[in-house]
């Protein structure tokens, strides 16, 4: 997963609570008075950028998981004891014994 997701989604998280704490600020002076209307236009706003923001982030947040699930299901599937033991080895006087691979953590 690249840089750009981990970014945007902590950038929508982060305006995602802005948004709440003017939402829950804003909702506790929600009444009559001379700011009523300015209020309540204040309170509309932030409920919807809370609702668009927490959707982008958890979209965001879905989309990046099939895509580390679908690459999880795309890679080969080795065993636990291929990753240890390399291939065969063949040539003259082997007489196919195994032997460990070297280059365990490149071959990852």
């Amino acid at each position: 997963m690249g840089r750009r997701p981990i970014v945007l989604f902590w950038g929508f998280t982060a305006a995602a609570v802005l948004f709440l704490g003017t939402v829950w600020t804003v909702a506790g002076r929600l009444g009559s008075g001379p700011h009523a209307l300015a209020d309540s236009v204040v309170f509309g706003i932030a409920a919807t950028g809370l609702v668009a923001t927490s959707f982008i982030a958890g979209r965001i947040a879905f989309v990046v998981g099939r895509a580390q699930r679908q690459a999880r299901l795309e890679q080969p599937r080795r065993s636990r004891l291929s990753r240890t033991i390399g291939p065969r080895a063949r040539g003259p006087g082997t007489r196919g014994a195994v032997r460990i691979c070297r280059d365990n953590d490149d071959r990852r």
